[in-house]
């Protein structure tokens, strides 16, 4: 539900109405390294492998949750 509402008042912002497809991936932002890696299968990145985590993101995209917006 959360996630529904933001899209929409996103929308406006980000332009993404015209787009035919998008994946949306949550991602708990912490600012220390901890013992867990992931949650309920959403990725915990410390705040300083952020970068690092988007660049490997399109390898591992399918294996993340995920929601689309058909």
């Amino acid at each position: 539900m959360a996630l529904a509402e933001v899209s929409q008042s996103l929308a406006g912002k980000v332009k993404w109405t015209s787009w035919s497809k998008a994946k949306f991936f949550p991602v708990v932002l912490s600012l220390t390294a901890g013992r867990f890696k992931f949650y309920n299968d959403v990725p915990i990145v410390p705040i300083l492998q952020l970068q690092d985590f988007l660049n490997q993101l399109p390898a591992y995209a399918n294996s993340l949750k995920h929601f689309t917006r058909p």
